[in-house]
């Protein structure tokens, strides 16, 4: 069947081109406002309904309506088919793709294979063997790099009586040559170098979680329209929301407000735009920008230690089309948050950071780590690439780059500073909670001030461990005190307090000092090493010859107050902003900003508390596709 008869289709209700209010002229309120309707081909109903979100049953999985699907076997092949599944879960990410190939072939027979037929591939993929990698691959003598040309070479060696030990060997010295999946595509830099054309945002409902100021998705994307300026806002949210969502906008409108588009489709998104697509751009032969485009991973996914397949994120991702955003379909699986493209103001050279869990979450398909590297920057059409050591879940939670004054700023966080400004913070919550006198307070002030840890914990941890009950737990009276207005949450900002704690205290104890009790040190050991990993991060970036600029920040999924999580473009940076009883930390993080950028770089507070509280920040939140003609 032909690929464009596959192609979602789309109900378009746009003031632009028409709006539908029951006929006649649109009103001239709604010519921004359009809303799409995403319906999929049965076609693709049939191929969805037999997917769950889950890890993939098989390593190799591909998400792909079109895909020429494995017959129905015989009885008798089950159980070979079955053992040559095990196999290739057992051996690809150890042996590589070519050598679990041959080890698959011998096992299921070669005859199966001898012709490289769509069928046989088909076969191949039904055990788990990422087939559509095996173009990458090639014989010195075969400069085309076709899969079934490939399969069909190794299958006669072995049935014209080669040993498997003798072809894999071949299988392992086979080139890797990997091409970019649309020799036009670049990944959009993310380092302030052009202006943003549009800003792609996920809705999970429309409400606000406590209230309009409360930082939730919907009072973000507020927030972003308002600071927007000429850009555009599109928004995905579930088909029953479209209306409302669409009438919420309408509701916004101001003088040279962003034009707005709403995709609902049969789905529940997750709020983090970030990770089912990276945006980018193709160029045209001529040199100006054919359009922005989509870079996307072969299913969307979740989780670090197992690569969980997403339905609602991909059918997301994969009709991202309709409203202009042309899909690139990569092989490579990746979650967005852990690539950032950086690019030098002056020679123009591209760098692409990658978080070390997706070159593990490739190699896992049969790749060697240096393969993984090199096919991300050829992907990404970047000059260099550089992985960076997973402190935290995503990359763009630990550092944000920035073309600044003819060079590169990479901004990371600084734990210390952002916990002693948090207990800082916390000093009137603590005295209004009864937990510490008045004089006590002025004493923890002055201790943070001077940066004496040890008096800081000797103050501030007996006052914390007196309020909880007998069965270890704080009150949630006690918890409430922390908090500073109706949107805020006390029990979110003492988990923080906590958090600073633990940071302290991590950094002060010694190897000699280390509690007896094993879990304890276990979970202070896990501070440390995240640490060693901060200052690992911060060499490699100084490596690059970037200047490094600490910001007082912490990451730690659920519990951070984090603010290098934000967005650049010229003149300004947009800096997530957690507010409430934390505004002082926003303040000192602003003036860190500002201190390294100097007066020519506005810094834009975006309110996110409850969007922090819920694993991400800004930048998580909202992927920004920039236009490399809206340069600075």
């Amino acid at each position: 069947m032909n690929r464009r008869r596959l192609m979602t289709t789309c109900i378009l209700l746009a003031a632009s081109a028409a709006v539908w209010v029951g006929g006649g002229e649109p009103r001239r309120e709604d010519e921004r406002i359009r809303i799409i309707r995403v319906v999929p081909t049965e076609v693709e109903r049939a191929y969805v309904a037999r997917l769950k979100s889950d890890p993939p049953k098989h390593r190799g999985f591909l998400y792909d309506p079109a895909a020429q699907p494995y017959g129905k076997r015989r009885a008798s092949e089950n159980q070979e088919f079955g053992g040559a599944a095990k196999l290739v879960a057992e051996r690809l990410a150890r042996d590589g793709l070519p050598s679990t190939l041959v080890a698959a072939m011998d096992r299921l027979g070669p005859e199966l294979f001898s012709t490289g037929s769509t069928e046989s591939l088909a076969a191949l993929q039904s055990i788990g063997l990422p087939v559509d990698w095996l173009r990458f691959f090639r014989f010195p003598d075969d400069p085309a790099g076709d899969a079934g040309a490939l399969v069909a070479r190794l299958s006669r060696r072995l049935a014209g009586g080669a040993t498997r030990a003798e072809v894999e060997a071949e299988a392992a010295a086979l080139t890797f040559s990997f091409r970019p999946t649309h020799a036009g595509f670049r990944l959009a830099a993310e380092s302030g170098n052009h202006r943003i054309g549009l800003l792609r945002l996920q809705l999970p409902t429309i409400d606000f979680w406590r209230g309009p100021g409360d930082g939730s998705a919907a009072d973000v994307t507020r927030q972003l329209y308002d600071a927007l300026g000429g850009a555009e806002l599109l928004v995905c949210v579930p088909s029953p929301s479209a209306d409302g969502f669409a009438g919420l906008a309408r509701s916004w409108r101001s003088a040279g407000g962003p034009a707005v588009t709403v995709m609902s489709g049969d789905w529940t998104p997750q709020q983090w735009a970030q990770d089912n697509g990276k945006p980018g751009w193709i160029a045209a032969r001529d040199g100006h920008d054919a359009g922005l485009a989509t870079l996307l991973p072969r299913y969307a996914n979740r989780g670090e230690e197992r690569s969980a397949f997403d339905l609602d994120e991909t059918m997301i991702a994969y009709s991202l089309s309709a409203a202009g955003l042309s899909p690139v379909r990569s092989p490579l699986l990746f979650q967005g948050g852990n690539l950032m493209v950086a690019e030098h103001p002056t020679t123009g050279r591209r760098t692409l950071l990658v978080g070390e869990a997706e070159v593990y979450r490739n190699t896992a398909l049969g790749l060697g780590a240096g393969q993984v590297v090199e096919a991300f920057r050829i992907e990404c059409g970047a000059d260099a690439c550089a992985v960076l050591p997973a402190v935290s879940f995503h990359i763009d939670v630990d550092v944000c780059v920035r073309a600044h004054e003819g060079g590169l700023i990479a901004f990371v966080n600084d734990e210390l500073a952002a916990a002693r400004s948090i207990l800082a913070s916390s000093v009137p919550a603590l005295v209004g909670a009864g937990a510490m006198s008045a004089a006590a307070a002025r004493d923890l002030a002055a201790h943070l001030d001077a940066h004496q840890i040890d008096a800081v914990l000797e103050t501030l941890s007996p006052a914390l461990a007196a309020a909880r009950s007998p069965d270890g737990a704080y009150p949630l009276a006690f918890a409430d005190q922390f908090a500073r207005g109706a949107t805020d949450s006390g029990p979110a900002n003492l988990q923080r307090v906590l958090l600073a704690m633990d940071i302290l205290a991590s950094r002060h104890i010694t190897p000699d000092e280390m509690p007896g009790d094993p879990a304890t040190a276990a979970f202070i050991a896990a501070f440390q090493r995240r640490a060693a990993d901060r200052d690992a991060q911060r060499r490699i970036l100084e490596g690059l010859g970037w200047r490094v600029a600490p910001i007082p920040s912490t990451s730690d999924e659920t519990i951070s107050v984090n603010y290098v999580n934000g967005i650049h473009e010229p003149g300004r940076y947009l800096m997530p902003a957690y507010g409430g009883l934390f505004a002082p930390v926003d303040e000192a993080a602003k003036r860190a900003f500002e201190a390294a950028l100097g007066p020519g770089v506005e810094i834009v507070p975006i309110h996110c508390a409850e969007t922090q509280r819920r694993l991400g920040a800004l930048h998580c939140a909202a992927s920004a596709y920039y236009s490399p003609t809206r340069s600075r």
